[in-house]
């Protein structure tokens, strides 16, 4: 099984030799290293020739024209990919030694899955840790099959960063090019979705990369601690039947069960009524006005 990373860069020069040296000191080392750079000014560029100088062919390096943006950067370097397995690689984190190897063996191990996504720990500018932050939370559970996590980033976004991510080939030829059909569904939120949906998805619970928190990334992922379900209120409320319409594009444009927008739609209902059903009766009525013709929550529900 051969593997290929695919890393995006734009003005990295700060943090991306730290990178490149954790994937080349990985236990098992990658058959090639593709770069895209999306039109760096800091000296970047500079940096990547002095790797491939040094580290004569593993590195493949393509200087964009123009600014792509980073999902279809990614698209980019993914494709020029030719590896079996492809990492997924941001600038400016920090590869765990072992990582290509537990990667490698769990793809071997689950021949049906394509799309692989293990642990982070977050990694702040002063050197402390949020130690698995990112999935320390009371509504998500490490054991879940993909149905459950389907309708989990169906309903409540995505929490796989792709720089925790690796697919296989045969995932790039599956689901690539990215569609693109919000602003909010970025590149590894698609991946996560297209193959959970297909029972293609398999979550390594290992902390296998450093993912550096700083001012300065293009993309990221908010750091922070045990995070817990908001209490219903009339702002949340409203807030998720606004979600409505994005869960319909969501099932519409990736072709999934209609189950997740019913059953959305549905847990919804059930809010709103469970918190109506909470109230003394004077806020109740004051409640319903609101949601009826201050937010029209109850036009999103027919």
């Amino acid at each position: 099984m051969t593997t290929s990373v695919a890393l995006c860069s734009y003005n990295g020069g700060r943090y991306i030799a730290e990178q490149l040296d954790s994937i080349l000191q990985q236990t098992v080392p990658v058959d090639e290293i593709v770069v895209c750079d999306d039109g760096s000014s800091d000296g970047t560029r500079g940096i990547l020739e002095g790797y491939r100088n040094r580290h004569p062919g593993i590195f493949s390096l393509h200087y964009n024209d123009e600014n792509l943006g980073y999902i279809k950067n990614f698209e980019k370097a993914i494709n020029l990919c030719t590896g079996d397995l492809i990492f997924l690689s941001d600038q400016d984190d920090i590869w765990l030694p072992e990582k290509v190897a537990r990667v490698k063996q769990a793809a071997k191990a689950n021949p049906d899955k394509k799309v692989f996504a293990h642990r982070i720990d977050v990694l702040l500018e002063n050197g402390g840790f949020f130690k698995g932050a990112f999935w320390n939370r009371p509504d998500f559970d490490v054991s879940w099959n993909n149905d459950q996590l389907l309708e989990f980033l169906i309903f409540k976004g995505n929490i796989f960063p792709g720089m925790s991510m690796a697919l296989t080939s045969e995932a790039k030829d599956k689901y690539l090019p990215f569609q693109k059909i919000h602003r909010l569904v970025s590149h590894d939120y698609e991946l996560a979705l297209k193959a959970a949906a297909v029972n293609g998805f398999l979550i390594i619970d290992e902390v296998l990369t450093h993912y550096r928190k700083h001012d300065n990334q293009t993309i990221g992922v908010a750091a922070g601690g045990k995070k817990t379900p908001k209490a219903l209120s009339l702002k949340v409320l409203n807030r998720r039947a606004r979600g409505i319409p994005f869960v319909k594009l969501l099932t519409d444009s990736f072709h999934l069960d209609g189950k997740y927008y019913h059953n959305y739609k549905n847990k919804v209902k059930d809010d709103c009524s469970r918190h109506l059903a909470s109230l003394p009766l004077h806020k109740r009525i004051a409640a319903f006005i609101n949601l009826k013709y201050r937010y029209k929550t109850f036009d999103l529900l027919k």
